[in-house]
């Protein structure tokens, strides 16, 4: 498995879910992932829904950890990779504007001495930050990224997310694709 995320309709039912996948998935073999929390699945009474990729070929695949840089979902959980390599493919774990060792970060903050006061914009470039500090531990960059899954807690915000994208990747836009959640983790 290279990438794995999962979709919680319930706040508490994501530990318990990553508690038996750690009982399935090794550490050392973990996929990148992401959890979300959402309003509600297909069916109404569902708790939990898991997407993934998988490969089917023997070739390795190689987790990649960036140096000095915290990983998810922090304690008591172990941390996942920051990305997977298979082949020509990096799948990045799902990155959001927390920092597990130090807590929220201030860039996430509005900053009551600017004029632009969203706090939604401020935590996308702090994120796309990470995101590009790990495709530079690569040897790349934001320029080789195909394709965006971004989540959002209020869709109203999705025009501040493409911009911090259009500053980030100028005329050279990735597909993206936006989906609404509840709750993101941890916060």
């Amino acid at each position: 498995i290279l990438k794995i995320d999962q979709f919680c309709t319930h706040p508490d039912a994501g530990a318990p879910y990553l508690a038996v996948r750690g009982q399935r998935i090794a550490t050392d073999t973990r996929p990148s992932s992401t959890h979300v929390q959402v309003a509600a699945l297909p069916n109404p009474s569902a708790v939990i829904g898991v997407q993934l990729i998988a490969y089917a070929s023997q070739t390795e695949k190689t987790p990649i950890v960036v140096p000095g840089m915290p990983a998810s979902p922090g304690k008591p959980f172990k941390p996942a990779p920051h990305a997977l390599v298979h082949g020509d493919f990096v799948f990045v774990t799902g990155q959001v504007a927390y920092d597990f060792d130090e807590g929220y970060p201030a860039a996430g903050e509005i900053d009551p001495a600017t004029w632009y006061q969203s706090k939604v914009f401020n935590e996308a470039r702090y994120t796309i930050g990470k995101v590009e500090r790990i495709m530079k531990h690569l040897g790349g960059g934001l320029a080789d990224t195909i394709k965006l899954e971004i989540y959002l807690n209020d869709m109203t915000e999705m025009t501040e997310v493409e911009r911090v994208l259009k500053e980030a990747y100028g005329d050279n836009l990735p597909a993206r694709s936006y989906a609404a959640t509840v709750r993101l983790a941890p916060t």
